[in-house]
């Protein structure tokens, strides 16, 4: 039973957003891809990021910025095994 209250605590406290948690990426000068912002929280974590991504943009046009969906979350993970 308090197990499925920590799973459900989890689940609530982690699904407030309609979306997955979203990682904002910079590209390194070797081409390898760094994280370095997760959103989450926001009604759509996407949206968040991608404005984030185009203010970073705009104020140092040399860097190269993308948003990734983190499918790896702990809401995902506990959705699969129920």
């Amino acid at each position: 039973m308090k197990i499925l209250i920590l799973i459900f605590s989890i689940l609530l406290l982690t699904s407030c957003s309609s979306s997955e948690n979203v990682y904002l990426e910079k590209s390194s000068l070797l081409g390898k891809w760094e994280r370095v912002a997760i959103m989450f929280g926001y009604y759509d974590n996407y949206d968040a990021c991608m404005e984030i991504n185009k203010a970073l943009t705009e104020k140092y046009p040399g860097n190269v910025y993308r948003c990734t969906p983190n499918s790896n979350t702990l809401t995902s993970f506990f959705l699969k095994v129920i």
